[in-house]
């Protein structure tokens, strides 16, 4: 997981690509929370890097906003949901992919019940 951080864009894209969204939504309804918070970090790590979270974003966009908003609508304990909002906030780094979280009231809507 961590070694995706650290990792080129084209290999963040493969490792996307080779899981694929299928996968990762079977993964995070996995009933062990370790298996959930691993897929949550890998997330969060391959959303790193401003324009890697750009260029994933411009391809995953609807993917990844689904799999932050099962999460934080799911009764997941809190540290699953604090990953969730880490990942929210690693696509807000993003120069254009920022733009998809505001566009996305569903997401503003859990943004807003969680700071109040």
């Amino acid at each position: 997981m961590n070694m995706a951080f650290q990792a080129e864009q084209k290999v963040k894209q493969r490792i996307l690509c080779c899981l694929g969204t299928e996968q990762m939504f079977r993964l995070l309804g996995d009933g062990d929370t370790r298996v959930i918070m691993k897929t949550l970090g890998l997330l969060r790590n391959l959303l790193s890097t401003r324009n890697h979270i750009d260029a994933i974003m411009a391809e995953y966009s609807s993917q990844v906003m689904q799999a932050v908003i099962v999460v934080l609508e799911g009764s997941y304990p809190a540290e699953v949901k604090e990953q969730a909002l880490c990942i929210l906030g690693n696509i807000g780094d993003g120069e254009k992919a920022k733009d998809l979280i505001m566009a996305n009231e569903d997401v503003l809507r859990k943004l807003v019940d969680y700071l109040a």
